[in-house]
Parts: structure tokens; C-alpha cells; sequence
């Protein structure tokens, strides 16, 4: 079915089965052997780019902030749930979840290794040595890869404590 704003209604039968269909008063068809209506889902076209915040250091070792994205494309990541935007999978050497009190500051430090650190909850700012910040919050994405030089300040904002996940980039992962 399309709809006039050009998304696509698709139909899919639940828990992905195959199975012949039948109607349903009031019901779209469904799966005979799982006895369950199928599921509507929406197709729409994302494919928006995922943005992040990237700290790195210069030669002469000052930190810098820039910003990068993510390429991602719409696949069906987990069939049959319905298509979403994908990015390429990126090998990685291990993962830690952090938690920061409210009245955390790490001073100035260089990331130990490359990695990714994904803001699951609360807020932070990160400061680099050429003056430039960035606040971080839930959904912040950052990529640090301040491995030597000046490194970078990271301070928790406001009474709550910041949730996030850091994934280590595998040494052979080319630098961004």
C-alpha cells in the first residue's frame, strides 16, 4: 500500500513465519499456525548520517574538537523486524561501562586508547587544550582519540552521574 506521504505500508507476519494466510474480521491476514495478525510496520527512508564529536591531537599535541559522521544504510538488521539504518560493523578490542559521580573532574588526560564512548545518561563537557568544549548528554556520540599530547578535560555537569559505554578501537582499526 503507499500512502500519500510516500511511505510504504508493509504487511508482516508475525514471528516471521511463511505460513498460508487467512482473513480475520477487523484483522489484516494472518499466520494460521501461530493463530496471530500480522504486524503493520512503516518503511521509511532514514539513511540520515550519525553524527559524533571527535577529540584528537595535532603533532605538535594540542587537542582539537571536530565533528564526523557516520555512514549508515537501511537493512533488515534482525529479520523479520522490519528495515532500519545500519552502519558498517567495526571490529573492536572490548567494552566498559563508566560511571561517573556528579562531582567528577579527570583533570587533564589523554584517552588511553582509542575509543568510542556512547553518553547513556547525565551530562558532561569535554575541553580541549586549544579552548574549544563540547557539552555531552544522553545520545552524545564522542570519538577520542587524544592518545598523546595535552590530552583533554572531562567534567561531569549538574547532581547526576553520567552513564556511558566505552568500546576500545581494535589497534588495526584505521584512524578516523
Amino acid at each position: 500500500m503507499q500512502r500519500a506521504d510516500n511511505r510504504l505500508l508493509i504487511q508482516r507476519t508475525a514471528a516471521g513465519c511463511d505460513a498460508d494466510t487467512r482473513e480475520k474480521p477487523g484483522l489484516f491476514p494472518g499466520c494460521r499456525e501461530h493463530n496471530r495478525p500480522n504486524q503493520l510496520t512503516w518503511e521509511r527512508p532514514m539513511r540520515r548520517a550519525v553524527e559524533y564529536i571527535r577529540v584528537f591531537s595535532t603533532e605538535q599535541g594540542e587537542s582539537h574538537i571536530d565533528s564526523g559522521s557516520i555512514a549508515v544504510d537501511s537493512d533488515q538488521f534482525a529479520p523479520p523486524a522490519p528495515p532500519l539504518d545500519v552502519s558498517v560493523m567495526c571490529r573492536a578490542a572490548g567494552w566498559n561501562l563508566l560511571r561517573f559521580p556528579p562531582d567528577w573532574s579527570g583533570g587533564w588526560h589523554c584517552s588511553p586508547f582509542r575509543q568510542w564512548m556512547f553518553v547513556l545518561a547525565g551530562r558532561a563537557e569535554v575541553r580541549t587544550s586549544d579552548g574549544s568544549q563540547n557539552d555531552l548528554q544522553a545520545g552524545s556520540i564522542l570519538l577520542l582519540e587524544d592518545t598523546r599530547g595535552k590530552g583533554h578535560l572531562t567534567t561531569i555537569i549538574g547532581d547526576d552521574e553520567v552513564l556511558i559505554v566505552a568500546v576500545q578501537i581494535a589497534e588495526d582499526v584505521p584512524a578516523a
